[in-house]
């Protein structure tokens, strides 16, 4: 019988009532590119994968784009007017979102450099920002449960629709415009944007779900309660398939590659861990970085992954490090 790697994972916890990770090596691997970008904490990050270049926000009011073919930052916005802390770029590569704060969403224009237009969202906080797969609606999931959405032709909030009785902690969303949406009471739900429906709900854990990152097709779902452990879900069956326990201290981040068969884990312990879908026993690869992993995102094609580094504080510099996934 061939076991699908979910079911290996699946296995795994049956037999062991957790997976075993088994140790590789630390590798010191030299980055491809090593840029400081913020001198007050990073707090945000997405590529733009067109232009290859990576647009980064934090503590300094500002966003940076970063340049893979000059190897330098191309270009920086001006004060925005509060710590950027959250990013989504539209699949068009037409406008960069970005939350200066709680309640408002600024939209820039990468040709033009500056702020075209200000959406605000009222009587809630800004939670988590995220573009549909045609890029005509910004989805905002907020603090009161509710996942509001901005229609960019309209430049207006067009709709409000009530996802989670409890705050949402996190959210992504799936190349068929299903939404994976975390509450902070534990609480995994799916949402259909096509559909506009809830499609399934389930029970991650107790504590809030601070980070959860669905597959591209929108099967499987990594989570995370700011602990050492993350877990992989089974979204059909509600289940999950693994339960990760390889780093040391808390999870700040976790992505997959456009493909859905690779993955990425990161955190406070200054480790990046490349993993196979196909090997949930263990990373394929584990990289320590100089100071804490803040953020990581895929390049489309999987072959090179930017992570941001340092630390939530003001006082503490937000570095830029680029890597190849190869195992070599």
């Amino acid at each position: 019988m061939r076991l699908d790697p979910l079911h290996f994972g699946a296995l795994l916890m049956a037999v062991y009532g957790h997976v075993l990770i088994a140790e590789r090596p630390t590798r010191n691997e030299k980055p491809t590119h090593a840029v400081p970008v913020s001198g007050s904490g990073l707090l945000a990050l997405t590529t733009a994968p067109r232009s290859r270049e990576i647009i980064t926000g934090g503590f300094d009011r500002i966003v940076s784009v970063y340049s893979m073919r000059m190897k330098r930052i191309r270009w920086q916005s001006e004060d925005l007017g509060g710590p950027v802390r959250s990013i989504a770029l539209s699949p068009s590569e037409k406008w960069i979102a970005v939350t200066p704060g709680f309640e408002l969403i600024r939209f820039i224009h990468p040709g033009r450099r500056v702020t075209t237009f200000d959406v605000e969202i009222a009587d809630t906080r800004i939670t988590g920002l995220a573009f549909s797969p045609e890029g005509d609606f910004l989805l905002c999931s907020c603090d009161d449960g509710t996942i509001q959405l901005i229609s960019l032709p309209m430049r207006k909030l067009v709709e409000k629709h009530q996802i989670h009785q409890a705050s949402i902690a996190s959210m992504s969303i799936s190349k068929d415009g299903t939404v994976c949406v975390g509450g902070i009471d534990g609480v995994m739900k799916t949402w259909s944007l096509p559909q506009r429906r809830t499609t399934s709900t389930f029970q991650v854990g107790r504590r809030s779900i601070e980070i959860a990152c669905i597959t591209p097709d929108g099967s499987s779902v990594l989570t995370s309660d700011g602990s050492d452990q993350f877990a992989i879900w089974n979204v059909s069956a509600k289940k999950p398939a693994a339960r990760l326990t390889h780093h040391k201290k808390a999870i700040n981040a976790l992505a997959f590659n456009d493909t859905g068969t690779s993955f990425a884990s990161g955190g406070e312990d200054n480790t990046l861990c490349l993993w196979h879908l196909s090997d949930l026993a263990r990373p394929y690869k584990i990289i320590t970085l100089p100071r804490a992993i803040q953020n990581i995102v895929y390049f489309p094609g999987g072959q090179s992954i930017a992570i941001s580094t340092g630390s939530y504080h003001r006082e503490t510099a937000g570095f830029l490090y680029l890597y190849t996934t190869a195992d070599k």
